[in-house]
This record gives C-alpha cells, structure tokens and sequence, in this order.
C-alpha cells in the first residue's frame, strides 16, 4: 500500500470534481456572420446554446448583458472550479437575474466533448486489478465497457449510450438513445429516451429542481421548460418515448409547449398477489435475485405543459397522467399509490426591479397539495433570499426517488443573504425544518435545524481559497427498552479547498473536511486529499492522493474522479485507509484522443471493500480505466 501512495505522491497530478452524470446535448459549432445583432446572436444561442466551458470571451460578450469584464470572470471561475452550477457562477460572478437568466437560456454546462463534422464515438473500459469472489458464478470476462455515438444529418441528431455488464457478454444491460429533429425554427422533436424538465421542477424533476439547503442562493429560483435527449448511461431519470416542444411569439407575448409520450419498463419489489411494494431500478450489476424482478411492470405517462411569458412574468401550467401494469401499494412516501392517475402543477414566475421570484403548487393523483416558493431581493452587491417549502406526508409522486426532486413529509423554511466584492463573496444561510407527520409512533414528528456559511476569494496572486461549514442539529428516532425514543444529534462538519497556480501549466489543489456527531456516541471523521493538475497543448493529466478516517456512514464522504471525459465516478469513502486517482489524457491527432485513469482505494476497517457490488480479496481496490474517443 505505502509503495502505491509513494509512487503516486511523486506522481501528483491532481484531479477536479465533477458533476454526477453527464447529461451533454451535442450541438454543433454555429456559423453566424458578423454583421448579426445582439438579440439575433441571443436567439441563435438559444436554438444552439453554447457549451460554456468551452465558449471564448467572444462569444459570451455578443449575449445581451454580458460585457467582456463578465465573460472573462465566468470563464476564469470555470476555469478555477468547473463543479460550479449556473447558480453559483451568478453569485460569485454577481449576475443580474435577468444575466442568468439570458446566460441559461443561450448555454449549456453540461455539454460532451466537441464533435467533428459529422459526430463523435466513445468508448470507456474498465478493467479491475484485484482478485474478486464471487465472479466465478458469472459467464465470460468480468470488466465493464460503456460507449457513446453522437452522429448529424442536417437537422437531424441521433445519439445513443451504453453499459456492458461484466458477467454477461453480448448483452448490452443498459441501452439509451434518442432522435432528435429540428424542421422548423422553435419546433423541436424527440423519438427515443429523453428527460423533462417543467418550471421549478415540483412535477417531473429535471435542471429546474428546487434542491434545498444550497450554498448557492440562486438555486431556490432555478427555472427550465425544456426537454433534452438522454444519452447518458445513468438508469434513473428518463422518459422513453415521444416528446415535441414548440417555442412561439406573438407580439411581446412568448411561450412554449411541450408534449409527450412515454413507456418504460420498471422494476421493483413484488409480493405474491402481483402487488408493487417498491419502485427501484435494481443497478447495471444486479444480482440474480435483483434481475428476476427487473422490468416486471410498465409504467406509462403522458403529459402537457404551456408556459407564457409577458413583460417580467411568467406562468406554466402542467399536467401528467400516470397508468401502471400492475396496482402500486408502496411503502416509501415519495412514491406514487394507486394504478393510474393524474398530477397537476401550476407554476408562477417575476421579475421586478431589483427583486424576483418563483412558485409551484402540486396537486398529486389522489387529490392532495403540496408547493414551494422562493423570493430574492438585490441590491448592489447584496441579496437576500428566502424559500418555503410544504409537501405533505399524504403527497405521492411517480418520480420522487429517483429523481430526488420531490420531497416527502417536510414543512421547511429557508433564509439566506449574500455579499461579495473584488472577488471576495460571501454566502450564509439558516435552514428551519419540520416533519408534517410522525414518522413513528412518537407524538412528537422530528423537526431540526442548519445554519450554514460560506466563504470565496483571491489570496495574493494567483490562489484561491473556498470555505464552507455547516452545523446541523435534528431529532432521531432510536430504539429503546419500552418501544422508542426520540434523540436530538447535532453535525458539525467544516471544508476548505485551496487552488494555487504553481506554473503557467502546473496547479496544486487541496481539499480537507472534517465532521463531527454529537449524540449518544460523539464521531468525528476527516478527510484530506492534495494533488495538482496540469497540461500542454495535447495533453493533460491529474489526480488525487489522500487518506481518510471515517467511523461511520453517516459520516461518510463522497469524492468525484475522472474515469474519461464526461465520465465521472462517485466514491463513497468510509472506514479508515487511504485513497487515490490518476487521470491522463493525450490528444492523438485532431480526431483521435485517448484517455487512461486508475483508481485505489486501502481501507484497513471495515473489510471487505466492494466492487461492482461483489466483496474484494484483501484491502486493497485497484481499478484501471482507457478511454478512445474518435471524431467522424
């Protein structure tokens, strides 16, 4: 182990953290003439939105409020952190609403890597280089491969992904594509798997979720009506299907209609009177077991939204039918009850002189109402923000867990200010929240409370420092001699990241945590993980090296690497060991690029460690990842 951590540590090239999935919309580079003005370079944005990563000061500089001052400010924190959400890059950037909202509307964070003329393929394996038990009971070899094929004809974009499973060969376990037509300018068309997102998310989920408890302010007023092809390997989240959107303008009035259509298969737990108890998408390395329950009944949906926009106010109405193959009587609060039915949301949203907001109000199939709201005043360089919260125990939704955009059982209430100038901004939040319901048989439901504060800015020249804490306190329902009880527990936990510019070429990075829990039994765990990243004009490479000491899974940590480019892998640290990443990639030629990666994990308890779900011989984890990707 101490040869591995050496080795790396000479090595150290560190890696950047990534998002969960990789949800990119290939769009091809457009040709505009120069002589277009700037609304006429806003709308070809917005029917082609730029990846933003990858836009020049140029092209952020022709969207409508974006000087070149705040171009080279967003690419710079890119740059410097690429993690960041759109929300965050406008309150550390300190956009305007009606900046953010013309900065979402004409770009793309989350876009694949650029195509060549006619698209681009991808393939990614991942090869283990420890001995594992249990492989022995599965046919053929046991590695994984993943692919992605992007391809344009005109108007036309067919793309596809998928997932190879290590223990059955000629079996694609997960497949995903999609076809996606424009014909006619603002008429879009999906035949295929896609994803939906309505207003502040409260009804399908998707980009404009309301997400909770964010250091970003501006997430509480998050707002998307779209639907984007799913070519991406990730098996929760999409529609299968057919969808159209048609954006229109009448006069100073504009809006967009959505349609669609969709039959997937799901799986879940089943008793023997052909009942769901539980709607689970079972994982790409399923069991035996797991697998004799996949894709046991067929959910099938449909659905209408029309969102109008006048002057500074916007409206979207939705509705969505649901009808399953088999009767629902699940167990878990967030998700749906019954065998068909329809949701209806009715979603509000303002902009006014220095201040804007957003609502949404959901009225599931058996007639029970939930909603949010987020309110956010600005003035110069302050802002403040509060956001409500009310979704009730009885409220049911098709897609509360998978996508997490529903809660369940909460009554919660948000307050949060921000300030930042000269490159220095900071961010603190409170967070009060209750249960509508017990979820025991206790008279008193938990309830609890965050407060949190964040921290960002330039030191000297050339570094950047982020810190964040926050302190958490909630009641726990535990066991207890005569039934249960009722336990307060307080979470403290504490990050700092550091970026310092060694070389023109050469960054250093670190990241340390640290979180303690108060209870019956006081825990702390910690974390420190230092590397560096660098690059050249056809390579690049980066990694990790660190060790960890986490007692427990409630105290557990998640770490983000690079598998290959738009690959990301999330590692959930607990135990005590040590961990780290190498990522490389080397541009070929201008088609061809190739990408390697390798993984290891030492953790001395608990044993054993896991992979693909299946228990590892000793403890180490040592997993080794190529990549090629080809432009046609």
């Amino acid at each position: 182990m101490w040869r591995w951590s050496v080795f790396l540590l000479c090595l150290q090239i560190c890696a950047q953290e990534l998002p969960l999935f990789e949800e990119g919309l290939w769009k091809e580079p457009a040709h505009e003439e120069e002589s277009l003005s700037v609304l006429e370079y806003f709308e070809l944005y917005r029917r082609e939105p730029l990846c933003l990563p990858r836009a020049t000061v140029r092209e952020l500089s022709r969207l409508p409020g974006i000087s070149v001052g705040i171009a080279r400010q967003l690419l710079r924190y890119l740059q410097r952190y690429p993690h960041l959400t759109y929300a965050e890059l406008g309150d550390s950037v300190g956009l305007t609403p009606e900046q953010l909202w013309v900065l979402q509307q004409a770009t793309r964070l989350e876009c694949s890597p650029p195509p060549g003329e006619r698209g681009n393929l991808r393939s990614v394996t991942m090869l283990p280089l420890v001995p594992v038990v249990g492989k022995e009971n599965l046919a053929g070899a046991f590695f994984r491969t993943q692919g992605w094929a992007r391809v344009r004809w005109g108007w036309l974009y067919l793309g596809a992904a998928w997932d190879k499973d290590a223990g059955e060969p000629g079996v694609v376990d997960f497949f995903s594509g999609a076809l996606q037509a424009e014909p006619f300018p603002g008429v879009r068309c999906l035949l295929g798997d896609y994803c939906v997102s309505l207003a502040t998310g409260a009804l399908l989920g998707g980009r404009g979720a309301f997400w909770g408890r964010s250091f970003s302010l501006g997430s509480f007023l998050r707002w998307e009506t779209e639907i984007t092809p799913w070519w991406s390997v990730w098996e929760d989240g999409f529609l299968r299907g057919g969808a159209v959107r048609w954006e229109w303008r009448v006069g100073a009035v504009q809006g967009v209609c959505l349609g669609w259509f969709s039959s997937t298969l799901r799986s879940g737990r089943i008793d023997t009177l052909g009942v769901v108890r539980s709607v689970v998408t079972d994982g790409i390395f399923a069991t035996a077991q797991q697998r004799s329950l996949r894709c046991t009944f067929r959910e099938r949906t449909d659905g209408v939204v029309t969102e109008v926009a006048w002057g500074g106010v916007r409206t979207a109405i939705g509705v969505l039918g649901v009808r399953y193959s088999h009767p629902l009587q699940t167990e878990s609060r967030r998700q749906f009850l019954g065998r068909s039915g329809y949701l209806v949301s009715l979603a509000l949203g303002w902009e006014c002189a220095g201040g804007e907001g957003v609502g949404e109000v959901l009225r599931d199939a058996r007639g029970y109402v939930g909603g949010q709201i987020a309110l956010r005043y600005r003035r110069g360089n302050y802002h403040a923000v509060v956001a409500l919260q009310y979704f009730p125990d009885s409220l049911r939704s098709p897609y509360g867990s998978a996508w997490g955009a529903l809660v369940s059982n909460r009554c919660e209430v948000v307050v949060g200010i921000g300030w930042r100038t000269h490159g220095q901004h900071l961010q603190l939040y409170g967070d009060l929240f209750r249960a509508v319901a017990a979820v025991s048989p206790e008279p008193a439901p938990p309830y609890g409370s965050e407060l949190g504060v964040r921290w960002g800015g330039a030191i000297g020249r050339g570094a950047q420092l982020w810190l964040q804490s926050r302190y958490r306190t909630w009641l726990e329902s535990i066991p207890a001699e005569a039934g249960r009880r009722l336990v307060e527990k307080r979470l403290l936990s504490v990050r700092a990241d550091v970026a310092l510019q060694v070389l023109r070429r050469l960054r250093w990075r670190l990241r340390t945590e640290w979180k303690r829990e108060l209870g019956l039994e006081p825990l702390a765990a910690y974390l420190a993980l230092s590397g560096a990243e660098a690059g050249g004009r056809r390579w690049s490479a980066s990694g990790w090296l660190g060790i960890y000491a986490v007692p427990s899974s409630a105290l557990g940590v998640w770490v983000y690497e690079k598998v290959a480019t738009g690959v990301p892998h999330l590692v959930f640290l607990v135990g005590y060991g040590s961990y780290a990443a190498l990522w490389g990639q080397w541009q070929v030629s201008s088609r061809l690029r190739c990408e390697a990666a390798f993984r290891f994990l030492s953790r001395a308890y608990p044993a054993p460690l896991q992979l693909w779900g299946m228990p590892v011989s000793g403890r180490e984890l040592r997993v080794a990842s190529f990549a090629v990707e080809v432009l046609l």
